[in-house]
């Protein structure tokens, strides 16, 4: 049976930052450095172990602001009309191709919502 993530658990929670850094083509050490991390401390909360804080998530949001990476997306995995399309789309394209196959990756991350539709 296929255990289920707590959409705003760490597991989670690292999963989108993962597949965020991914869909940037950023390094694991680059995205540290933007969240004024240790990279020790990103592969920690990329793996999980531990759930990025609030400072670091906001500095994160304002640096990668051009994209509308957002508190929303991190801590709840809910995708915001801020947030651009190519975004959107590598995120999706990873998530497929992480999907498990016996492996140790999740697709889903958990929260993940289609993008809203303009009315």
């Amino acid at each position: 049976m296929r255990k289920i993530l707590d959409p705003m658990g760490p597991p989670a929670i690292g999963e989108r930052l993962r597949v965020t850094r991914e869909a940037l083509g950023h390094t694991q050490a680059a995205m540290a450095k933007l969240a004024a991390m240790t990279p020790q401390g990103w592969n920690n909360c990329e793996r999980g172990a531990d759930r990025i804080g609030l400072s670091a998530a906001l500095r994160l949001c304002v640096t990668l602001a051009e994209h509308g990476v957002g508190l929303d997306w991190i801590y709840r995995g809910i995708i915001t009309r801020e947030m651009s399309e190519a975004l959107v789309r590598k995120i999706a394209q990873i998530q497929v191709l992480s999907k498990p196959s016996g492996g140790r990756r999740s697709h889903h991350a958990g929260g993940e919502n289609p993008r809203p539709t303009a009315e």
